[in-house]
């Protein structure tokens, strides 16, 4: 076997792995013998079938396993030896695209050529950060705001009594529906005796405005698409028609902070309701104050570490923002095909914040391993559990979904792995307090956006 370097220019590399097609003719004939021993092939006896009939018959089936197997254990071997570690899987060509080469190769007339052409990710020498200072911002959480959240909980825990007539916002209404695609009915997308407030969130993307004005009896269809990142990867941006038929409409009881809701939300009375909701706002203010902290630290990163980062990383990276932004762009009820809506200054902004995403995931992963830190199974069973509670029902599904997609299983990985660095930089700078009041505290808690900040959306650190 040969390998062939053509091209290493910065991070991108290129190469020819070569293996003769004596090897390869040597590996079909073992192959055609163990299927001999073991063919069971009407009109002949077991172990007597001759070889040319198993290669008629079989001879580009098992040679394209063959040359399956030879990638899958000869590249990553390739690439270990060679000290490469790839950004994303190589591509990789056969026979520089030749057309029938399983013919030629099963003829011993060409050996087998596998270019590859991938991106390494660079190497990096930590810098020590005992420059690096942290201001965390803290306050005392406002009797205002405690009360302002035990309302919005009443208001999400009113009572419900039957309505006649037609229906309007903040009204419960209960159908049954089902989704068909190109006529076709989806079994696992029916469901009876749904309900769903008017005017909150959207089902499959379509908007429950969409419901109001109806009475109990109709029957209406709404055409719609699933969002692009939709989890059937089938359904994934496909036209749909939305039937449903309105079973009952409700009006809610006006939202009330007392004991009576208390004790329906399993506590003793309004007083531990507030206790509640104090511990509940000094949660929210404590995860606020450390995306705070994390924003000065990717900063800090950011300024301190300039690299070459892998074009195929950033690519993706910016693929990603950019859907999340479509998504939002379609959920908000505005055009995507409207030129004002993305600008090509703010494509220009993803590009750079894909770039920088890409760049302090890398310096977080290096730090990452530098100090042993690992994602425990523990710690994954728990992300995994949390992330099936959004999908009741189809839990089965998406159990499956990640054990077929090894990147879905990293995108769960990933945030976990970059906390724990973040701990680790948290437990190692110096420090210091700023005391805030609420109103200080809650404006503009994050400085941009919280997908734009890195904030809630992790870097592909690990």
């Amino acid at each position: 076997m040969q390998v062939i370097e053509n091209v290493s220019d910065g991070l991108k590399r290129e190469l020819d792995i070569i293996l003769s097609s004596d090897q390869l003719i040597d590996s079909f004939n073992e192959r055609l013998e163990d299927i001999k021993s073991k063919a069971n092939i009407k009109g002949f006896r077991p172990g007597k079938v001759p070889l040319s009939h198993i290669k008629s018959m079989y001879g580009k089936s098992i040679l394209s396993e063959i040359v399956d197997e030879t990638i899958k254990e000869k590249v990553p071997d390739i690439l270990s030896k060679r000290n490469d570690r790839a950004a994303m899987q190589p591509n990789i060509v056969i026979n520089d695209g030749q057309e029938d080469v399983l013919s030629l190769l099963l003829q011993g007339s060409v050996d087998l050529k596998l270019s590859l052409s991938y991106e390494v990710m660079p190497e990096i020498e930590i810098q020590p950060f005992d420059d690096l200072v942290i201001t965390r911002e803290i306050c005392d959480i406002d009797q205002s705001e405690i009360n302002k959240h035990a309302l919005e909980i009443a208001e999400n825990n009113r009572s419900f009594e039957v309505k006649d007539g037609v229906s309007s916002v903040g009204d419960r209404i209960t159908i049954d529906y089902n989704i068909a695609v190109d006529d076709m009915v989806l079994k696992d997308h029916s469901k009876e005796n749904f309900q769903f407030i008017l005017g909150s969130d959207d089902i499959f993307s379509i908007s429950t405005d969409s419901f109001v004005g109806t009475k109990v009896g109709d029957s209406k269809k709404i055409d719609f698409s699933f969002p692009d990142d939709y989890y059937v990867e089938s359904l994934a941006g496909k036209n749909a028609i939305f039937s449903f038929s309105i079973k009952k409409i409700e009006f809610a009881d006006p939202a009330v902070v007392n004991d009576d809701l208390a004790i329906r939300l399993g506590l003793e009375s309004e007083s531990k309701m507030i206790e509640m909701v104090s511990k509940q706002l000094n949660h929210r203010i404590e995860m606020i104050s450390r995306q705070k902290i994390k924003r000065q630290i990717l900063d800090y990163l950011d300024n301190k570490y300039q690299f070459d980062v892998p074009e195929s990383l950033v690519n993706a990276e910016y693929n990603s923002i950019l859907q999340h932004v479509k998504s939002e762009i379609s959920a908000s009820g505005q055009n995507i095909e409207d030129n004002d809506v993305l600008k090509e200054e703010d494509l220009r902004d993803y590009k750079i914040l894909a770039n920088r995403r890409v760049r302090s995931g890398i310096v977080l992963g290096t730090i990452g391993s530098k100090q042993s830190i690992q994602v425990t199974d523990d710690e994954m069973k728990s992300a995994i559990s949390q992330h099936l509670r959004r999908f009741p029902g189809r839990e089965k599904q998406m159990i499956e979904y990640f054990q077929k997609n090894s990147s879905a299983i990293d995108s769960i990985r990933a945030p976990i792995f970059e906390e724990k660095v973040i701990d680790y930089f948290i437990s190692e700078v110096k420090i210091v307090d700023n005391k805030l009041s609420m109103k200080q505290f809650l404006s503009n808690p994050h400085g941009i956006s919280d997908y734009f900040s890195q904030d809630e959306d992790s870097n592909k650190s690990s």
